[in-house]
């Protein structure tokens, strides 16, 4: 697996400094809420996401790098594909250039040396993926968008194989496209739980997001689904199994704890 370029390594990765009382130079990120992290090749990486309440329609430009090592702070310049929007007839791909929006509540994976982004509070529903050796951004458009998921934030995202992302829960609206003759069209089997005004709500659903055809699947499952949440925690603990714990609903938290098998598409029900 290729290493995160370094500066020493890269030009386009710049460390930013700022000056302490003492003289001493370091880095700090600015606070914030609802940042996408990951670990990739012995380093924390956080998504710049933009300040609490803040609308800000600003593009991911840069990916802020702890190096658990060294202990050192550094920033990694991104870039958009410089390709025009075009289908990828050998793999299907819809293929754009453009980076994502610094959004609070989106959610992340990666999958061996990509990174795969969606949704976020601004409830946007497309895909985005990062190749981490490149740091150049693509947009997967996805050709079923009927099929995907609600435009949503604060879902949980995994892996699963090595072509396609798990998209769980969150909250948030219904897109055009799940709206036929006025009436909201969700996924079979999910549950949606409206808020006071009936435009957003929490929701239980499952979807998976193949990286390669750029089509939404709704597998089929069994056993007790999760009450419709969001802001849970999504960790998958081994190729087959996803934990999944807390979350809320309207003001309450969740303190339920689930299993999902992905080979089965079963869910163990509250434990």
């Amino acid at each position: 697996m290729t290493n995160l370029p370094t500066q020493m390594e890269e030009p386009h990765v710049q460390t930013r400094m700022q000056q302490s009382k003492g003289g001493k130079k370091f880095y700090e990120p600015t606070g914030r809420i609802g940042t996408c992290s990951f670990i990739h090749n012995g380093r924390y990486c956080l998504l710049q996401a933009h300040e609490p309440y803040s609308y800000s329609r600003n593009e991911q430009s840069s990916l802020e790098v702890f190096n658990l090592h060294t202990a050192e702070w550094s920033t990694v310049m991104l870039h958009a594909s410089n390709r025009p929007s075009q289908d990828n007839q050998e793999t299907d791909r819809k293929l754009s250039s453009g980076k994502p929006k610094f959004d609070t509540g989106a959610c992340c994976t990666v999958i061996n040396n990509c990174l795969y982004t969606f949704g976020g509070l601004q409830h946007n529903a497309d895909v985005h993926e990062l190749n981490l050796t490149s740091m150049v951004w693509t947009h997967l458009k996805a050709q079923n968008s009927r099929d995907g998921p609600f435009l949503k934030d604060k879902a949980g995202m995994v892996a699963y194989g090595s072509h396609m992302v798990c998209v769980l829960g969150g909250y948030g609206r219904p897109g055009r496209e799940h709206i036929v003759d006025g009436i909201r069209r969700g996924q079979k089997g999910a549950q949606y739980a409206w808020d006071s005004n009936e435009i957003c709500c929490w929701t239980n659903e499952l979807h998976l997001f193949h990286t390669e055809q750029c089509v939404w699947i709704s597998p089929e499952m069994t056993g007790t689904r999760p009450p419709p949440c969001a802001a849970f925690t999504l960790t998958k603990v081994d190729p087959h199994r996803v934990v999944m714990f807390g979350g809320r609903q309207f003001s309450e938290r969740v303190n339920q704890l689930h299993i999902l098998n992905m080979e089965n598409w079963h869910w163990s029900g509250a434990i």
